[in-house]
């Protein structure tokens, strides 16, 4: 594993049960070398963005600064569904350094399916 990088598969994706790790309360690792494979490879492609959208939405990565701030941005949807604030964010207050970030529970699976149906 280099340091520059939390998680380098060159091999088949590790195995990852959902039944094991969503819903059970559990709280993902402060250190990223205390995560399990199957889990970080898990939210890694969830939290992907999918090709098309990239193509589709996203200016080129290599697109000139000049050229970035005349580019056209796509018309927002008004289908887009909003969610609660509430359930966004936790009660704890926030600090600066983001450590309750990694003490956050895991979201349900169903929050998570919600979530990939609306978007």
């Amino acid at each position: 594993m280099s340091g520059s990088s939390i998680l380098e598969i060159t091999d088949d994706p590790p195995l990852f049960n959902k039944e094991e790790w969503i819903n059970k309360g559990l709280i993902y690792p402060k250190d990223p070398q205390k995560v399990d494979f199957g889990l970080a490879y898990y939210c890694r492609n969830q939290l992907e963005i999918p090709p098309h959208i990239l193509q589709n939405y996203f200016p080129n990565e290599h697109l000139p600064v000049k050229a970035l701030l005349t580019y056209n941005l796509p018309n927002v949807s008004i289908g887009l569904v909003a969610v609660k604030a509430t359930h966004c964010f936790h009660a704890r207050k926030p600090n600066d350094d983001g450590i309750q970030l990694g003490q956050r529970n895991i979201p349900s699976e169903a929050w998570v399916n919600t979530m990939y149906m609306q978007f």
